[in-house]
């Protein structure tokens, strides 16, 4: 079953992942993840990645302060990997060849890597991009309510 992969470098991740969660449990998208270390776990991190994608990971997302995680995932899978800066901003100075794609910082950056994932594995599955097509409806209904609201407000 096609799932996405979040690694976190370490568990005071969570606390700007959990609105990724969130997103993924509205979206009733499949999802596991993992504290996994680019520095201090290598192999074991390797060996999830490897396994991960046969047991159908279609997206990673790499949760860190640090840039080590995604460089690790972008040198062992060929998938698409999201990357979201938790605590600073990426170190970008040293380069990378094959593309990850940073998304922001904190809980915007999660939600922004949620909404990532769920587009790209809407690519293969209807119901889910029926379920994308119905929540950016409903987001431009709403801005459309707040619009009129607020012109009502400044015409009394």
């Amino acid at each position: 079953m096609d799932f996405i992969a979040i690694l976190l470098e370490s568990k005071s991740d969570w606390e700007t992942m959990e609105a990724c969660i969130e997103i993924f449990k509205k979206f009733d998208v499949s999802y596991e993840i993992e504290i996994a270390s680019a520095y201090r776990d290598n192999q074991r991190t390797k060996d999830y990645i490897l396994d991960a994608q046969n047991r159908g990971a279609q997206v990673f997302i790499s949760a860190s302060a640090t840039e080590g995680l995604s460089a690790l995932l972008c040198a062992t899978t060929n998938r698409p990997i999201l990357s979201v800066a938790t605590h600073a901003p990426l170190n970008l100075s040293s380069p990378i060849v094959n593309p990850i794609a940073n998304l922001g910082v904190g809980k915007i950056g999660a939600m922004h890597s949620a909404y990532y994932a769920i587009q790209i594995m809407a690519l293969k599955n209807k119901e889910l991009a029926g379920k994308l097509l119905e929540d950016r409806v409903m987001k431009d209904k709403k801005i459309q309510l707040d619009n009129e609201e607020f012109k009502n407000k400044l015409l009394s």
